[in-house]
This record gives structure tokens, C-alpha cells and sequence, in this order.
């Protein structure tokens, strides 16, 4: 794969608010000043938003549903809903038909095998 992101790396600043909560601040492609924190208000959930703006709040669970995205992002650079798998081809009547004759006459030279000599 090659990384064609002509953006910076993330650098993260680590440190903690005046009211004891662990931040991450970065900055972000368009030179935004970005924050990832445990939030006090809500329990098990991270904080992302800018400081003294409005932000958004996800669940453990909710990061865990973001990450394959986030994943298929970093190594394929699409987003979107993952493409649809093919389906599986289906069998004409045609082809169905031929292989029950196909095994009935299979069958019938098992039972010719089987015979012994005169019957």
C-alpha cells in the first residue's frame, strides 16, 4: 500500500485540565488545535472537539465501531460502507437438470458394476 496522505503526522500533546482529566491535544490538517479527553460528564466515554467549542462524546463501544472504518481508512484511503460481498452464482435449470442426469447415470453404472456376469 502506498501512503499517499499528504497530511502531517498527529503529534500529540499530553496533559491535564484544571479539573484532573487526561487530554490529548493536536493539531489537525487544517491547523485546528484538537482534543481527545476522557470526559468527567459522562463515565466510559472520550470527548473530541476543539477547545471551548462544541465537541462530541463516544462510548468505549462506539470507538470499537469506529475503529475498522478508521482501519479500512489508514490502509485503503476509501470511506465509506464496506463494498457489498459478490453473490453467489446461481445455478440455471439448465445446469441443475444436467447434474441429476448426471448422477442418475452415475448411479446406473454403479449398479451395472455390480452386476455379476449373465444377470
Amino acid at each position: 500500500m502506498a501512503d499517499d496522505d499528504k497530511g502531517k503526522s498527529l503529534k500529540f500533546e499530553w496533559f491535564v485540565r484544571h479539573n484532573g482529566t487526561v487530554c490529548a491535544r493536536f493539531v489537525d490538517h487544517y491547523g485546528e488545535t484538537c482534543d481527545i479527553r476522557m470526559d468527567r460528564l459522562v463515565p466510559g466515554a472520550l470527548w473530541f472537539g476543539r477547545p471551548m467549542h462544541p465537541g462530541f462524546h463516544l462510548s468505549r463501544k462506539q470507538v470499537r465501531d469506529l475503529l475498522p472504518l478508521l482501519t479500512r481508512f489508514t490502509e485503503t484511503g476509501e470511506w465509506g460502507p464496506e463494498p457489498e460481498p459478490e453473490p453467489e452464482p446461481t445455478k440455471s435449470v439448465t445446469w441443475l437438470i444436467l447434474d441429476r442426469l448426471n448422477r442418475q447415470i452415475e448411479e446406473i453404472y454403479r449398479r451395472l458394476e455390480a452386476l455379476e456376469p449373465g444377470q
